[in-house]
């Protein structure tokens, strides 16, 4: 497929945590993020998230929360805090603004052939006014130390190309099942793995690969670790014992907890499941490698590059080891065209981005540059 036709062929992050303005391109349908620390890996893989749901209620939930940047609930009257501690999605917005700052918008922004797509998301203040018994709401940008005698709740306004639309932050104090959907475009499929290599939806997961016969794609991808694995089998989910992952192999007559195998087979389970599901949309992986030996990593990656082909998938991972960089750039070599590593850098105040093509990469393999 072009690069133009993928989701992401480009990117442009403005005003988004320690982005002040980044701009990105290409992208492949499989990039490796490399970097320090603290340059931004995984807040690109979160402006991704973002982008890719309209900012949705439940999306900002799990970002914040992931961080544990938890917003603000009702307590105590004498608690009752400032606006500061009761605008939870300020860490979102570049500089660790103070809301008295009047914080820029985040302005998330792809360039396409037809006509660019782009995401905005400010902080504003929705306000009711009472003039006698009439209440007329609005939402204000204007410094909120000048609203003096009405009641403010603030919101975050995303704005896509069709519509604007508010996210109220007490819904983010109160979750309370889904969260809802944004309007405006349609949300793109996006599936995020974490860097402990959890999913919390791993029966759902492998359910829905059932219904579309894909098991024997999830054991074939496990048998790269431990060929011995036959079938799987979910087992569990009555009352408060949650849903499992068992195998069958050649070794027992029994079903074995997957678990009992290690990290490596659960990281490789979890991928392989959200692969599948994330068919036509868009894959997000922090931390690579985490649970997986440098001996399986190309295979891993080989299967990543497959399946990203075959499902229409583009990926973006994370990683911080010179093993994963290596077996990245040797699966590349067979699709030179489709696979990217971008490095991130801190200069001063900036994040600087190069992007090495595959034949780049295989001279900084090859030499062993340092890109990490």
């Amino acid at each position: 497929m072009p690069r133009s036709n993928l989701p992401f062929p480009n990117l442009s992050i403005q005003g988004f945590r320690c982005f002040r303005n980044l701009a990105v391109s290409p992208l492949g349908r499989v990039t490796l993020i490399t970097g320090k620390n603290d340059v931004g890996k995984s807040s690109v893989l979160e402006a991704l998230r973002l982008f890719a749901q309209n900012a949705a209620a439940d999306t900002l939930y799990d970002i914040l929360t992931s961080r544990g940047e938890h917003t603000w609930s009702p307590g105590k009257e004498s608690e009752f805090p400032g606006p500061e501690e009761r605008l939870g999605f300020l860490p979102l917005f570049y500089g660790f603004p103070s809301v008295y700052d009047k914080p820029e918008a985040i302005v998330l922004k792809v360039d396409s052939p037809s006509q660019p797509i782009v995401l905005s998301l400010q902080i504003g203040w929705m306000v009711e006014r009472k003039d006698g018994t009439i209440r007329t709401q609005e939402i204000v940008f204007e410094d909120v130390s000048r609203l003096k005698d009405v009641a403010r709740d603030p919101v975050l306004v995303a704005a896509t190309e069709d519509k604007t639309y508010t996210v109220p932050l007490a819904i983010l104090q109160r979750r309370q099942g889904n969260l809802g959907r944004s309007p405006g475009r349609a949300r793109m499929r996006c599936q995020f793995v974490d860097g402990c290599g959890e999913s919390y939806a791993l029966g759902r997961l492998w359910d829905q690969a059932l219904q579309r016969r894909e098991e024997d794609e999830a054991v074939k991808a496990l048998q790269v670790i431990e060929p011995s694995i036959t079938a799987v089998r979910m087992l569990g989910g009555d009352g408060s014992i949650p849903r499992s992952a068992f195998v069958q192999t050649r070794n027992f007559a029994r079903l074995v907890p997957l678990r009992a195998f290690g990290d490596g087979l659960n990281r490789l389970f979890t991928l392989i499941l959200t692969l599948l599901q994330a068919r036509e949309g868009l894959l997000l992986i922090d931390k690579f490698e985490s649970g997986l030996h440098h001996t399986v990593q190309l295979d891993t990656w080989r299967i990543v590059f497959q399946l990203a082909r075959e499902l229409d998938i583009q990926v973006f991972a994370t990683t911080h080891s010179w093993d994963t960089v290596a077996a990245f750039q040797k699966a590349a070599a067979v699709s030179p065209e489709e696979g990217m590593l971008l490095r991130l850098v801190r200069r001063e105040d900036c994040i600087v981005p190069t992007v090495f093509a595959e034949e780049e990469l295989a001279v900084v393999t090859r030499r062993q540059i340092e890109v990490r």
